[in-house]
């Protein structure tokens, strides 16, 4: 009876979890079926092979740099999902002039020949692979708020929050950033590759990057190695013309 209760309360906070996640407005993943086929027809037209992806695999970028692009990006992980291989990264060009919140609404809205008369130009450049270096910005928000810390800096529940991804340039794909915005607050947080604290808000950034030196203690050993990396450095400088001990001695007698 204790037992079926407490899986009763587990069920019920997964729920209210993710009813909380999804207040939030997920602006990162591309909904527009428009892209989503042009991506799958850039696809089978590749060259390399690349797997099939479903729809809600794909993200996309703001490039801050350039408001008439959007860089959209996806995972290539084994055949046991279980290791990430790769990240491929392509573009869309824009041709008229829009705001960026208008590419919000154009890129998740699943009907946008109902709502949108926008001049996109749909030829999606090449594909570009890079290395595998983080994957927590392909997540969902569930999983960055149940597993990598992301519920410490936000309050998931608030109705009129979103989030979405920027970049400061097309050169700069690995600096991914996440905004959220709820209201007048904002808030822009970055990516980390440490384990234990994977999402950081920007001002935490430095931080992290300040951590404290360990210095190895000198051993006996250390000292003995040392010393005979003294003449060993002596020698190679010596072979160039150098003599490192000979001047030392002349600058000693200079001083006394």
């Amino acid at each position: 009876m204790i037992l079926r209760s407490l899986l009763c309360c587990t069920v019920f906070l997964l729920l209210l979890n993710i009813q909380s996640i999804s207040a939030v407005c997920d602006l990162r993943v591309v909904k527009n079926p428009l892209i989503i086929n042009s991506i799958k027809e850039k696809i089978s037209n590749s060259k390399k092979k690349l797997p099939t992806i479903s729809s809600k695999d794909v993200i996309f970028i703001l490039n801050l740099e350039n408001s008439k692009e959007i860089i959209i990006s996806f995972t290539i992980l084994s055949s046991d999902y279980l290791k990430f291989i790769s990240k491929v990264v392509a573009s869309i060009k824009i041709k008229s002039v829009v705001t960026f919140d208008k590419i919000l609404e154009f890129m998740t809205s699943e009907h946008p020949e109902e709502k949108f008369n926008l001049d996109f130009e749909y030829e999606i450049s090449d594909f570009k692979f890079l290395k595998p270096d983080n994957n927590v910005p392909y997540v969902s928000l569930l999983d960055m708020k149940l597993f990598h810390g992301l519920g410490n800096y936000i309050d998931l529940e608030k109705k009129d929050g979103r989030v979405f991804y920027t970049v400061p340039s097309e050169d700069k794909l690995d600096d991914i950033h996440m905004v959220y915005e709820s209201g007048n607050e904002r808030k822009e947080f970055v990516f980390t590759n440490s384990p234990e604290k994977p999402i950081v808000p920007v001002e935490e950034v430095e931080k992290l990057g300040k951590k404290p030196e360990v210095k190895p203690k000198k051993t006996i050993m250390s000292q003995i190695s040392s010393f005979f990396g003294f003449f060993t450095k002596h020698e190679e400088v010596k072979n160039e013309g150098y003599d490192y001990v000979d001047e030392h001695t002349k600058l000693k007698e200079k001083i006394y």
